[in-house]
């Protein structure tokens, strides 16, 4: 895969999480925040996934106890910190690169909207 097809892989993927956690009512930078974690654990997840892990393979590869493992599963957002998500990664010899980019027009005007 092309590194600008797994851009709009990435991007699709961020637009989702998006949307879902905004229908739960976050917003901003909190919204955010969120969408990152959850795409790092996704992308654990399939990690997980595509070698056929159990949770206690996972578990050793990533250095943390079975019950951990079944907390990514289960998308425990508060669970995780980013640095500790990368640490996880790296663990399963993955690097995470960060784009750093202007809101989409759309995501910026709503915002505005909201700020007083």
């Amino acid at each position: 895969m092309s590194k600008s097809a797994v851009f709009l892989e990435m991007n699709d993927s961020r637009s989702y999480y998006r949307k879902i956690i905004r229908r739960k009512g976050f917003k901003g930078e909190e919204c955010e925040v969120l969408v990152h974690k959850v795409m790092l654990i996704a992308e654990i997840k399939a990690i997980i996934e595509q070698n056929e892990w159990t949770q206690s393979e996972a578990a050793k590869k990533l250095g943390v106890a079975q019950p951990r493992v079944a907390e990514l599963n289960r998308i425990c957002i508060d669970k995780f910190s980013t640095d500790l998500l990368i640490r996880y990664l790296y663990r399963l010899n993955r690097l995470v690169a960060v784009v750093i980019s202007e809101p989409e027009k759309e995501n910026q005007e709503r915002s505005n909207r909201l700020t007083p």
